[in-house]
């Protein structure tokens, strides 16, 4: 398993090179560079339909049809990483698939089907939350919450410069005791909204967090 070219990967799948080019145009393989990963989630359950398909017709699916050469190693640059799983091997005289091995890929078939549909479901329901307004990037709740609150602070320095400037003048208070409060007051205020946007930043990690492992779990509240 892992790396095929197109012709090697249809021999495995015991179906011809035109039917794994047609796969590709339609999406229903994804190719890595030259190569077509059977680690890939689309491209094994494609692998499995064909296997299915081949063993109910008496086929042999134990072994690739014609047999060719071993596959050159891919340039490292077409390569995916992914675990290594090892490969079977059989005997070429091996009898063709069981009923229960037939079985079994189809439940693993339909596995890989379901696992790809919801898959899909949920990038569209992705995709028609952002459409509808329903959810926003994090980058922009981020930008958006530090661009609220220093307008929110610069509104309120405004307001309470003008309230100091005013009690100073009513308790006949020197320009030097005014400058020392209103720098205190400027402290004040910049020192709460730094850490009001810290403890909103936090947040919206968080809950963003938090939705990725509900979406991990598969629960889409």
């Amino acid at each position: 398993m892992g790396l095929h070219k197109p012709g090697a990967f249809a021999k495995i799948c015991h179906v011809g090179p035109s039917a794994v080019s047609m796969a590709v145009t339609r999406g229903q393989l994804v190719k890595s560079g030259d190569y077509i990963d059977d680690l890939n989630a689309m491209n094994a359950a494609w692998k499995t339909i064909q296997l299915i398909n081949a063993a109910a017709k008496g086929i042999n699916i134990n072994q690739p049809a014609a047999l060719a050469a071993p596959n050159v190693a891919a340039p490292a640059a077409q390569r995916l990483a992914a675990p290594n799983v090892g490969s079977q091997s059989a005997d070429a005289g091996d009898d063709a698939a069981s009923p229960l091995e037939i079985a079994n890929l189809k439940v693993e078939g339909l596995r890989l089907y379901n696992k790809k549909t919801a898959e899909e479901i949920e990038k569209l329901q992705i995709q028609n939350a952002k459409a509808n307004g329903e959810v926003i990037p994090t980058e922009l709740a981020q930008s958006s919450t530090i661009q609220l609150a220093k307008t929110m602070a610069t509104a309120y320095k405004d307001a309470a410069e003008d309230l100091l400037t005013r009690l100073a003048k009513r308790y006949n208070m020197s320009n030097t005791d005014l400058a020392t409060e209103r720098g205190n007051l400027i402290n004040t205020i910049n020192t709460a909204t730094d850490e009001g946007i810290e403890a909103a930043l936090a947040m919206l990690d968080s809950v963003a967090e938090e939705f990725a492992v509900k979406r991990g779990v598969g629960e889409h509240n």
